[in-house]
């Protein structure tokens, strides 16, 4: 039986519901979802891991050439110290892990004061497992690490700000003399937040000079990159706990029975590249890692996570280069 032909009305539904259907067909397959670390290799994307967890990742070569220097053995060293003491309600603490040598006091040095004062600076002492490295390695560099403090106080004592920044020039605090004034010291925060609301961390990113390493009995550049937190207003006696994580990849020296590795850097990434992926937020400022790490989860980018700091702290982000 011959069906009757379309009317007009019957013959334009029918292109309009085919047009409809073939444009969600295209819309469908021609959304592909944003995932963060695309284009990384296997290789970039565990060392994107252990930037973004030194604590706990697991431990990769990066994905930067070393210099010449064939791809060292890989250790973490961990340390965990509360130097606040007495009436003291301010610090400032300044980590520099390229300053690692044998020939070098300046690994951490710390100062601490009364209210808005500037006191001296000192090294923190019982941080002695960096020594395996000065009596065993004749050349390494760090490749990833964290400082976190903690406020152990109790609630209604708390009191006080923390910033912390990752700024691109060591020796800011020099042991042995007056410490840089909170005011001051401020202006290098990325970051700003209330006492013990949030773990206050910041990542290490390793610089043009940290990325070439050291050689044991050298001195470090004074560009190389520090990790830097300022307490003010704090309880007296500060009541703050850091913990300080660092990686090192290392070539051991003639003395030890230690063989360095010599495979090469198997990744066709640069630094750059991984730390593009991680997108355009201070996610090195430890309570910006977790949205990020969620919207990679999740498939898209994310970013813009600026922080408590507000304005200040994205011009402090711009004017920094790694």
């Amino acid at each position: 039986m011959t069906r009757p032909p379309l009317t007009r009305r019957e013959s334009m539904t029918k292109r309009k519901m085919t047009k409809t259907k073939n444009r969600k067909a295209t819309n469908k397959s021609t959304r592909v979802p944003v995932v963060m670390g695309k284009g990384l290799d296997a290789a970039a994307l565990a060392y994107r891991n252990l930037l973004v967890d030194p604590c706990n990742a697991a431990l990769v070569h990066p994905t930067f050439a070393s210099m010449g220097v064939q791809s060292g053995n890989l250790i973490r060293f961990e340390y965990n110290f509360t130097p606040m003491s007495g009436l003291n309600t301010d610090f400032q603490i300044e980590v520099t892990p390229s300053n690692w040598s044998s020939t070098s006091t300046d690994l951490v040095n710390f100062g601490q004061t009364t209210l808005g004062g500037t006191g001296t600076v000192g090294t923190v002492a019982g941080l002695t497992d960096i020594g395996f490295l000065q009596n065993n390695a004749r050349w390494a560099r760090c490749i990833a690490g964290c400082l976190q403090a903690v406020y152990t106080g109790t609630e209604l004592n708390r009191s006080g700000w923390i910033g912390s920044a990752l700024i691109p020039n060591s020796n800011m605090l020099l042991s042995g003399q007056t410490g840089v004034g909170t005011a001051t010291f401020q202006n290098y925060c990325q970051v700003i937040n209330r006492t013990g609301e949030v773990v206050h961390e910041v990542k290490f990113i390793p610089g043009v000079v940290d990325q070439r390493g050291l050689g044991n009995g050298g001195v470090s550049d004074l560009s190389a990159s520090s990790m830097v937190m300022l307490g003010y207003g704090l309880p007296a006696g500060g009541f703050i706990n850091f913990r300080l994580v660092l990686v090192y990849e290392w070539i051991p020296n003639g003395g030890t029975a230690v063989q360095a590795p010599t495979s090469a850097v198997a990744s066709r990434n640069s630094l750059q590249e991984v730390l593009n992926s991680l997108g355009k937020g201070a996610w090195w400022l430890g309570q910006h890692a977790a949205p990020i790490l969620q919207a990679a989860a999740r498939g898209y980018a994310a970013g813009g996570y600026i922080g408590a700091a507000g304005a200040g702290a994205l011009a402090a982000q711009r004017a920094i280069t790694f």
